[in-house]
């Protein structure tokens, strides 16, 4: 991550911690973080996470943070949910470029001072490449008849076309512990080497912390869109669900977008083998809306559904043409759910949200812990 810098670095493993850094002293600053004299306990993090001030500051960093690598943290939330790449911070202020999660565990950026997003922040998928903490597919088998529902999260994903393959169960909670990301549609086709249909994955995890406020202003964006389905040959793949954004200060404000929807479904190709082969893609969540679902401008090819966003639930599938003897070709898949939004603030207030630009799923509401 271009101009991050770390304070503290403690690899939680199983409930126990090991030091690797030494923490600075609490001194007098720290009585400015959480709640006059109590401080933050954040959600899914250590408990004294606030309790010493952060030493170095994040300022509009560009590029590329890897969850796999470099993290101040590592905790382990373990029962099948992702562990958390921590990193922690004096301040941190985002206000331009483009900031990109990727890796196998969930990010976690605190600031132990104030934090501004005021540029653009991803954490989603994109096509097959996972956001940070995606699951493998969650309940899917390899649909032999080519009928492949989006993912959930949320709420289930959207059906594929012939709606005889129930999309997993909704998974996680409002609350947002343990941290979870979104997961990946169905695969299209079982023969990858016939006819690969490659599905859309899930959105990434992501907590943002500040022990005093945390405010993302007009130009700041927080995405978790799900992947659309990659590539689609004969029968279209699902979309990825959307993920996390969990928001916790004792004073939040939002002025611009946070977005975790669904990605689309891919389109169906019938005749199964045109020439040239033809790529009907499912289009990756935006923050402000589901993907759309891949389509053909070919004969007789399904719709992919779109992906599923505050506005929509995710779509089905459509079927491709009736071919002679009753079967159907071009079958598409389903779009993917939307992921979670959560924010948590000093009991007993709310967070400013009326001059938000957009809030995609509407995100859930709940009150920070103190210690």
């Amino acid at each position: 991550m271009a101009n991050a810098t770390r304070g503290w670095a403690v690899l939680f493993v199983m409930g126990s911690a090991v030091a690797c850094g030494a923490q600075e002293p609490v001194g007098e600053s720290s009585q400015a973080l959480g709640v006059a004299d109590e401080r933050l306990t954040p959600s899914n993090l250590p408990a004294d996470t606030c309790d010493a001030p952060g030493t170095k500051d994040l300022i509009d960093a560009t590029g590329t943070v890897d969850t796999d690598t470099g993290c101040d943290a590592v905790i382990v939330q373990g029962d099948g949910a992702p562990d958390i790449c921590v990193y922690k911070y004096r301040t941190v202020t985002l206000s331009g470029g483009g900031l990109r999660g990727v890796g196998s565990r969930a990010l976690a950026i605190v600031a132990t001072d104030t934090m501004t997003i005021g540029g653009f922040l991803d954490v989603g998928a994109h096509a097959t490449v996972k956001g940070p903490g995606a699951s493998d597919p969650r309940g899917f088998p390899l649909f032999s008849d080519a009928d492949a529902p989006g993912g959930s999260y949320g709420t289930p994903g959207g059906l594929g076309a012939l709606g005889s393959a129930q999309p997993a169960p909704p998974y996680g909670n409002d609350t947002a512990v343990p941290l979870l990301a979104g997961a990946s549609g169905g695969p299209g086709y079982v023969d990858p080497s016939q006819y690969p249909s490659l599905p859309g994955e899930g959105g990434g995890a992501l907590q943002l912390v500040s022990c005093t406020s945390l405010v993302v202003t007009s130009t700041g964006v927080i995405a978790s869109g799900g992947g659309g389905a990659a590539r689609t040959v004969f029968h279209g793949a699902g979309g990825g669900s959307g993920g996390t954004i969990l928001l916790e200060a004792p004073s939040v404000v939002v002025d611009g977008i946070l977005g975790a929807n669904g990605g689309g479904g891919g389109g169906g190709e019938c005749p199964r083998d045109p020439s040239p082969p033809q790529d009907a893609h499912g289009y990756d969540g935006t923050p402000t809306a589901g993907g759309w679902g891949g389509a053909l401008n070919f004969l007789g090819g399904g719709i992919g559904g779109n992906g599923g966003s505050e506005a929509s639930p995710p779509e089905p599938g459509q079927p491709g043409m009736t071919r002679p003897g009753g079967n159907k070709c071009g079958n598409s898949g389903g779009g993917g759910a939307a992921g979670r939004v959560r924010i948590n603030v000093q009991a007993g207030t709310q967070p400013a949200l009326s001059g938000a630009k957009s809030l995609s799923p509407a995100p859930s509401i709940g009150a920070i812990a103190t210690h």
